[in-house]
């Protein structure tokens, strides 16, 4: 209705890809509901058309050797819409291979890529011939025109159409009234369209809400039971906006408010569920996951719907693993998704079926994957016609197929009979192993996460190419798990791996692999830090960033947490003294976790804890105590709340949120506030130590010896001592176990007890400590890391306030001139500049601490 508008530089750009030379090429067009995805496809298809191109629309129940044999033509344009909702979408793609000479170009619109897009890589016979299909994919933003134009245009196109009359007159174009943030195009049509009907304002961030108002006024029927029959994909009608119906934005709007406003209407609205009703109330579920409907309670409703999913679906592999193909690589709700993943590995656990043609991987023929509409790569070879023409006037297929058994018959014909092959068996476990999700939930490595690794390592032996990205996804969720039990050095050998494979493959295969490299380097950059190797800490963290920046531009919903996450992940960069280089990424992803929890708090509001919790850290080291105390005691308000939900799974990070702000505290001299948070972390820690020692007794010397410093500064010498004692005894055991990791951290525990000792009457016990702390940071700064010379610089303070303790004034001023002589060769933060400027002024009773807030990500 409305004419094309505002994507000309779109359109061009996909009209110049149908020209590129290579026969077929796959896209896929990302972008919120109502943005315009659709719209520009429709445009790209009718241009086409007029060259001669055939341009098809196929359905997701279409079978694919219908969709291949309407493929007629030199030149063909498949567009397949909402391609989430496709169950069967490799078995329709892949009956598209291997067809000479005809240039094939395939476009697949959603709102984002899960599991359902992912696993196309090796499931579709598109993809798995001989000839290589480039793949891209793209955003769409809203359009880079004024909303003035766009509402122009659409004023204009309804003012012409039958039975709309403006209420401010003909032809006039309402006043627009903005939202804060670009609106898909959607959003101005309907605000225009009624405020045309009813006059006023076209309010923008109003749009969709009003016209959903407007079309209610001519249902007929309760809003619940349109409601439940939205859910289980009835399309209505629309009155106005659309022939094909009405929008799902509209739809889902509708859903959420009715169901939100009396949750027990969920239960009535979901009652007796077939197993293609409860994927279509999944994709629901989906949909309002990606795009907020701006309903309070949204969230949790999508979460509902996923649990009465799981309760409706039966035990049988396809509707299952349907499901969890909606579901995101970080899979939520987590229950859920676990629940359904752990049914699917039983179901499919058995040997393959010798009937199933696919069940050897080094045969050559394609894995496929079963589902109940089928999944062949060939079509029938028995005639097939196409037909029809859908109300937005898209060419769709149809018409009859013969009875011939097809590999399409087969691999039906073998999930009635529950035979799987060596692939889907492969991906049901890699799905459990990556819903399981945190370690910190199980006592012991789930063997789910080895046995996905050892099951795609032998099918990726025989067709390394085809299977390179789910390997290289389930060793990702191995290192995770490694890493979460302590295992460092095993998380890191794996991780070192898949950024390895995902460098060597061809760039072709970027769009496949680029997720496996971004978390490979972010893992690394952690372990690394971890295994006390800062110097390629900022490598990987900068590389994995800039990964992640390339993902986000071609899918925002599927990858933005994840940016956020790894710009927070800021602890070498801390540590090394380049706060000033990661803040301004601190406070981005603490800007991105704002505005995700405003819409999902249960699934962000932890993580912008995490964001925080660091940015305190940056803030800290350059001297802004302000944003770093109120950054830190939001993280710590933040993790108390879910800590009443979950006092187990939560400990350790309020433990973290507490040390850091006592620590904070205590160093701006607020002893008296900061003992408490200090006495509450070290109890907590020491809880986790004693449970899981390999992950928390390093986190346990930090907090006792903050602890120890914070007694010390209230004149609690005798309980500080023992805390310092117990730092270094840990720390040594460490250093011992693990050389090169906590070298540091023992130098810096034994120049705090140097100063214990002194304090409690004991200077000649104390001079041991703090001089083999400076032996020891010697050699660390003989790297010349500006970090390990500001840590000598402060031990050898430390050391010459032993020893004017003992009256070695000379000794102490040589230990003093040298941390002066180490400053000036550093670079040094300002807070740190200070603490060696007062050293100069130090007297025999004043004692100068390294400062330990224990590291910096959590």
């Amino acid at each position: 209705m409305v004419p094309f508008t505002g994507r000309d530089a779109e359109l061009d750009e996909l009209q110049a890809w149908c020209r590129e030379r290579p026969r077929t090429q796959v896209r896929f067009i990302t972008g919120a509901g109502g943005v315009g995805k659709t719209r520009l496809a429709l445009e790209l298809a009718r241009r086409l058309s007029r060259r001669g191109w055939t341009c098809l629309w196929p359905e997701p129940a279409d079978p694919p050797e219908r969709i291949a044999a309407a493929c007629r033509g030199r030149r063909v344009l498949v567009v397949v819409d909402d391609a989430a909702a496709y169950p069967d979408l490799a078995g329709q793609l892949g009956a598209l291979a291997g067809r000479g000479g005809t240039r094939l170009r395939v476009v697949l619109l959603g709102r984002t890529g899960r599991e359902w897009w992912f696993r196309l890589r090796w499931a579709c016979e598109l993809w798995t011939g001989p000839e290589q299909v480039p793949t891209s994919q793209v955003h769409l933003a809203p359009p880079a025109v004024p909303v003035t134009v766009l509402a122009t245009v659409a004023a204009r196109a309804f003012a012409r159409r039958a039975g709309i009359r403006a209420a401010t007159g003909a032809g006039a174009v309402p006043w627009v009234r903005e939202g804060p943030e670009p609106a898909p195009v959607l959003d101005v049509h309907a605000a225009v369209l009624v405020a045309l009907v009813r006059g006023g304002v076209a309010d923008v961030s109003r749009g969709v809400g009003a016209l959903l108002d407007l079309e209610r006024e001519r249902w007929a029927d309760p809003d619940e039971t349109l409601a439940g029959a939205m859910l289980r994909g009835r399309r209505l009608p629309s009155s106005g906006a659309s022939d094909a119906g009405l929008p799902h934005r509209l739809e889902e709007l509708h859903v959420a408010r009715t169901l939100a406003a009396d949750p027990h209407r969920v239960e009535a609205c979901t009652q007796g569920l077939s197993a293609g009703e409860a994927f279509q109330v999944a994709l629901f579920a989906l949909r309002i996951d990606v795009d907020d409907p701006g309903v309070p309670e949204a969230a949790r409703l999508a979460t509902v719907l996923f649990a009465r999913v799981a309760v409706a679906l039966p035990d049988e592999a396809a509707p299952l693993a349907h499901v969890l193909r909606l579901f995101g690589r970080r899979p939520l709700p987590r229950e859920v998704a676990v629940g359904l993943a752990e049914r699917l590995v039983a179901v499919v656990g058995g040997e393959t079926d010798p009937a199933d043609p696919s069940h050897e991987a080094a045969s050559g023929t394609t894995d496929g994957t079963t589902t109940a509409g089928g999944t062949g790569g060939t079509s029938a070879s028995g005639e097939t016609t196409t037909g029809g023409t859908s109300a937005s006037g898209r060419t769709t297929t149809g018409g009859t197929t013969t009875d011939r058994r097809t590999t399409t018959d087969r691999r039906t014909t073998t999930e009635r009979n529950g035979g799987t092959t060596a692939a889907e068996r492969a991906d049901a476990v890699a799905t459990l192993a990556r819903s399981l999700g945190a370690p910190e939930r199980y006592d012991e490595l789930p063997p789910a996460a080895e046995d996905a690794v050892t099951r795609w390592r032998d099918l990726a032996r025989h067709q390394p190419d085809r299977y390179r990205a789910p390997l290289l996804e389930a060793q990702l969720a191995l290192s995770g798990m490694y890493f979460g039990k302590g295992r460092y050095s095993e998380s890191l050998q794996i991780s070192e791996q898949v950024a390895g494979a995902c460098r060597a493959a061809s760039a072709a295969e970027a769009v496949w692999t680029d997720p496996a490299l971004a978390g490979a380097l972010n893992s690394m950059a952690v372990t690394y830090d971890f295994l006390g190797r800062p110097e390629l800490v900022e490598m990987c963290h900068t590389a994995s960033v800039a990964t992640l920046r390339r993902l986000v531009a071609r899918d925002p919903a599927a990858h933005e947490a994840t940016l956020a996450q790894v710009l927070a992940n800021t602890v070498g960069q801390v540590e090394l003294g380049r706060a000033a280089d990661v803040i301004d990424g601190l406070r981005e992803s603490v800007e991105i976790r704002r505005r995700l929890t405003m819409r999902r708090p249960g699934e962000h509001e932890q993580w912008l804890a995490f964001a925080l919790s660091n940015l305190s850290d940056a803030a800290a080291q350059l001297d802004r105590p302000a944003e770093a105390v109120a950054a830190a005691q939001e993280a710590l308000q933040i993790r108390r709340r879910f800590a009443r939900r979950d006092p187990v799974g939560m400990r350790w990070l309020v433990a973290w949120s507490l040390t850091g702000l006592g620590s904070l505290l205590s160093n701006q001299g607020r002893v008296a506030e900061a003992v408490g948070l200090e006495e509450e972390a070290v109890a907590i820690r020491r809880e986790l130590a004693g449970e899981t020692p390999q992950r928390y007794r390093d986190m346990l010397a930090t907090s006792c010896s903050n602890l120890a410093l914070t007694y010390s500064r209230l004149g609690r010498f005798d309980e500080a001592l023992p805390l310092e004692q117990e730092a270094v005894s840990v720390r040594r055991e460490l250093a011992a176990r693990l050389p090169g990791r906590y070298e540091e951290d023992l130098a810096r525990s034994l120049s705090r007890l140097g100063l214990r000792l002194t304090e409690s009457g004991r200077p000649l016990d104390a001079v041991a400590p703090a001089t083999e702390s400076v032996s020891m940071l010697r050699d660390l700064a003989r790297t010349r890391q500006p970090h390990h010379q500001d840590g000598l610089a402060a031990a050898l303070t430390n050391l010459a306030t032993v020893l004017r303790g003992l009256g070695r004034a000379e000794a102490a001023a040589a230990a003093v001139r040298e941390a002066f002589a180490l400053r000036d060769e550093s670079v040094e933060t300002a807070a740190r500049e200070r603490v060696l400027r007062d050293a100069l002024g130090v007297t025999p009773d004043v004692l100068v601490d390294i400062e330990e807030r224990g590291p910096a990500g959590s």
